[in-house]
């Protein structure tokens, strides 16, 4: 969807605001500008090329897109004058038109609105779906241009890419409208996907106190990511996800975050694939399916097809850090040596590339291969990157990180000073949930007891903090204190998540040393035999040659 500029109108921030009123129709796919970007390389041609005619057509057979919008404001003395037109791609024909005239600039964009309400029941939307998802498009965004043109740019930028040059936009956006809740929503993940917890609650917050003013789209994701970032209530995020993806079936957003959450968070990795697939089915460009399918496979010892899903995703998205990660998992699984330093090479060439999922699975493999020295090394690393970015949480997961791998190596005393730099950077679930633990290892039961007395407080809804992290840190508790089976009874309530990637098999390995201690051998053989069934995934964590 391109516009061009008769007059000298500005139009970037009026073709956001039209992809926004078109986007609250359920019968619509709006084709990221990202895409467009990306597929317009494809053909040998510049990124930021103006798209008409036969390139227009080119992407649409090449993207199977089934009409191009284009659209113009053009200044005609006092007045403006709005035109959008749909085309047919394959035949080049009309299917649709719209003009309006509004008298005045503060005018035109509750014009472009209502133009884009009537161009979709042009377009055979019924009326009921348009009154049902149609609020204004200067209430669903902002009534400010300037605030909208600041917001646009970061949009612009964020859709390439680069989250972090995307902020100041999107601050600049919010300072100009208080009530700009697109824009508190998107600073809440960009900072969310960065680690760094309390930053983005503060934007969550402001964007889900400002969710009746959105559209009805917009209004399920603020629902959703509240659920996700603020409260924790898995169950809660998956309801929300799903009514999502009832009103709008189109959307692949809702399923790849339930595709994350059936398969990452909670170990169902047939449903995960599931959603993963049907997302795929509606467009071949979403990267969390990638991130999805490849993890599932290597869950089920099939790293061969998982590094084959994440080097097609790879060939699009050369730079995506989730992608990267996920293939040194692969070459771990592999015993790769050669792909994990290509991959390792690869994040030290990008800005904060040490700092994130890379970071923490180099540091986990070596701690694994009781690597030690070279675990602290990678660690101390990335950790410096965070401090020198000012990402106190992220700094302050990776110093918990540090401390468990020193409790893991039997340095206690070392172990128990990198928990305490860790809490003296932040108290979120970015650190806390392993602190608590690894303070039990480190023979810190007062420390620990105050950590989760800490996660129960802040945290009282959070469906992992209370079901994962608390019991298994009570568990290593009532184990230390020479009662392995109430360890073990405390531990029950995490069997429903215990296979999940992202807690590293901690809660079956953590029972089966239980079951170990409490002479229950045949117990304990059998929680060691769930996870020999998910080998890769021992080659990055280092929670596996712990002993209690």
């Amino acid at each position: 969807m391109k516009g061009n500029v008769p007059g000298r109108v500005p139009w970037l921030q009026h073709l956001q605001a039209l992809a926004v009123q078109l986007q609250q129709s359920p019968y619509l796919n709006i084709v990221p500008e990202k895409r467009i970007r990306e597929t317009l390389q494809l053909m040998g041609r510049s990124p930021d090329e103006h798209v008409t005619g036969a390139v227009a057509r080119e992407i649409c057979e090449r993207e199977n897109i089934k009409a191009a919008l284009s659209g113009s404001i053009a200044a005609l003395g006092s007045q403006y004058v709005i035109s959008l037109e749909a085309v047919n791609c394959r035949t080049g024909d009309s299917l649709a038109r719209e003009q309006v005239t509004p008298e005045a600039k503060e005018k035109v964009l509750p014009a472009l609105g209502t133009a884009a309400s009537h161009l979709r029941g042009k377009l055979g939307e019924s009326l009921g779906s348009i009154q049902q998802f149609d609020k204004p498009v200067e209430q669903v965004t902002t009534s400010s241009l300037e605030a909208l043109k600041a917001y646009s740019q970061g949009h612009e930028i964020f859709q390439s890419g680069q989250q972090i040059n995307a902020i100041p936009h999107f601050e600049r956006a919010v300072e100009l409208d208080p009530n700009f809740a697109e824009a508190y929503q998107d600073l809440a993940a960009i900072y969310a996907n960065l680690g760094e917890e309390e930053r983005s609650l503060v934007y969550e917050k402001k964007a889900f106190a400002l969710r009746d003013r959105v559209s009805e789209r917009e209004r399920l994701s603020i629902r959703r990511a509240y659920y996700w970032m603020v409260t924790g209530e898995l169950d809660k995020e998956i309801e929300a996800e799903e009514a999502w993806r009832q009103a709008y079936p189109r959307d692949t957003e809702p399923l790849n975050d339930m595709a994350v959450n059936h398969a990452i968070f909670m170990g169902q990795f047939d449903k995960g694939m599931e959603e993963a697939s049907q997302a795929i089915c509606i467009s071949s460009h979403e990267l969390a399916t990638f991130d999805v399918v490849a993890i599932s496979y290597l869950a089920q010892n099939r790293a061969d097809e998982a590094k084959a899903v994440l080097n097609t995703g790879l060939a699009n998205n050369p730079d995506n850090q989730t992608i990267h990660s996920d293939l040194y998992g692969v070459a771990a699984a592999l015993n790769d040596e050669s792909g994990m330093q290509r991959e390792l090479q690869w994040a030290a060439s990008k800005p904060l590339g040490a700092v994130g999922t890379l970071g923490y699975a180099a540091v986990g493999r070596m701690a694994y291969l009781g690597k030690f020295k070279k675990a602290r090394e990678l660690s101390a690393q990335a950790l410096q990157v965070a401090k020198e970015n000012n990402f106190k949480d992220v700094a302050a997961g990776i110093a918990a990180f540090e401390g468990l791998i020193e409790a893991l190596g039997g340095n206690f005393a070392e172990a128990r000073e990198r928990l305490t730099a860790s809490r003296t950077l932040s108290h979120t679930r970015t650190n806390l949930p392993m602190a608590a633990p690894t303070f039990a290892l480190a023979k810190d039961r007062t420390q620990s007891e105050a950590i989760i007395d800490e996660l129960r407080r802040r945290y009282p809804l959070d469906t992992i903090v209370n079901n994962v992290s608390v019991p298994c840190a009570q568990a290593l508790l009532e184990s230390g204190r020479g009662d392995p089976a109430k360890g073990i009874q405390t531990m029950q309530v995490a069997r429903r998540f215990e296979l999940a990637p992202a807690y590293g098999f901690m809660p079956v390995y953590q029972r089966g040393l239980l079951y170990l201690r409490a002479k229950q051998g045949q117990e304990a053989a059998g929680e060691f035999q769930k996870i020999l069934g998910y080998m890769p995934w021992e080659q990055l964590c280092p929670l596996t040659r712990f002993r209690m």
